[in-house]
């Protein structure tokens, strides 16, 4: 099986985990002194958000694949979408730099088991050797599937 984004879950965990620590300890620092409502009220807010986020990354899945279908892990178990399932793999608007590397987001579009369209988005540090492989097992399973390297809406 290939990893296509196996640490999907973590990575939307963690990163509002950590600037949720990181305003936790700001706002204690401002407020050990002189308690400020403002202060108190716009952290509140912020971290209400940051916890949403850590909530939506833990009800997100890991993306694995092999020749034929994908496989999207997460709390409920793993659920397989066939590649010809998938409508479309897109190159979002986002990206991002960490310690000197480039990440990108992509989106694959897909029909679930119900037959609706859903989509998963995931972070890849580049448009390199795994997303060009993925591709490449996609469109020789499904050739109307559209690929999108470019980053417009």
């Amino acid at each position: 099986m290939n990893k296509l984004a196996p640490y999907n879950r973590l990575v939307r965990i963690a990163i509002p985990a950590v600037l949720l620590a990181i305003l936790l300890g700001i706002t204690y620092q401002v407020t050990v002194g002189s308690p400020s409502a403002i202060a108190i009220t716009v952290s509140g807010v912020i971290a209400l958000v940051l916890v949403g986020m850590i909530i939506k990354g833990y009800q997100s899945q890991d993306i694995y694949y092999d020749r034929e279908t994908m496989f999207l892990k997460g709390n409920d178990g793993i659920a397989a979408v066939h590649f010809s399932k998938i409508k479309r793999v897109k190159l979002s608007l986002t990206d991002a730099r960490v310690a000197g590397m480039k990440f990108y987001s992509y989106r694959i579009e897909y029909l679930n088991e119900s037959g609706e369209l859903a989509e998963i988005q995931f972070w890849t540090s580049g448009i390199g050797s795994e997303m060009e492989e993925f591709e490449k097992e996609v469109k020789a399973i499904n050739p109307y599937v559209k690929v999108e390297h470019w980053a417009v809406s």
